[in-house]
């Protein structure tokens, strides 16, 4: 596993050097900085993606994400309040992903809940959107919440076997099992790879 990181960051770093005017490319190789813990070289490389293109969301959230990692958690947020003002939907949806992260790890949970609540608003359809909200409606006890969201998502979506595994954590919450059992059921019957 480790030389097929080693030739992903080769191929980045040779990308990077062939394409220095290349925010993309440098805010590849900073991605594969920051996956190993290397944040001050990561920023430096994402401040340099940043010059060349503002507006790259890429590089702002990775900038977001390592200001997070540094314990510099209001910072981190505001960088992602600017990123918004110019993000598109999907992207304001992985905005406040991040930005649930950011406020768990600061210690704000009802915080991270409202943010991956308008990243699932903004984007139902989004499997991490998806992902985030169930895991922090369980770490946050927001079991009935879940159940009234996952029962829309299912309602516009009758196949989501997500929606479904989220409905039965919700319900397992709540100590309703049989219930819990039934969901976990639909969502097997409608991915039989999922588990």
């Amino acid at each position: 596993e480790n030389s097929e990181w080693d030739k992903a960051y080769d191929a980045a770093n040779f990308a990077a050097e062939q394409h220095p005017g290349s925010a993309t490319f440098l805010a590849k190789k900073a991605q594969f900085l920051f996956e190993q813990k290397q944040f001050a070289p990561a920023l430096a490389l994402i401040e340099k993606a940043l010059l060349l293109s503002p507006t790259d969301m890429d590089a702002l959230v990775l900038q977001a994400d390592i200001y997070n990692q540094l314990g510099e958690y209001a910072r981190a947020l505001q960088i992602l309040k600017s990123a918004r003002l110019f993000a598109d939907r999907e992207d304001k949806s992985d905005i406040y992903i991040v930005a649930s992260d950011i406020y768990e790890s600061w210690g704000k949970p009802e915080k991270a809940y409202a943010c991956a609540q308008k990243a699932l608003r903004l984007c139902p359809e989004s499997e991490m959107a998806q992902i985030r909200y169930d895991y922090i409606a369980i770490e946050t006890g927001h079991f009935k919440e879940s159940i009234q969201t996952q029962k829309k998502l299912i309602g516009a979506n009758p196949y989501s076997h997500l929606a479904w595994y989220h409905l039965g954590n919700a319900w397992f919450g709540l100590e309703r099992y049989r219930k819990a059992i039934d969901a976990y059921d639909y969502a097997i019957a409608i991915n039989e790879t999922f588990t």
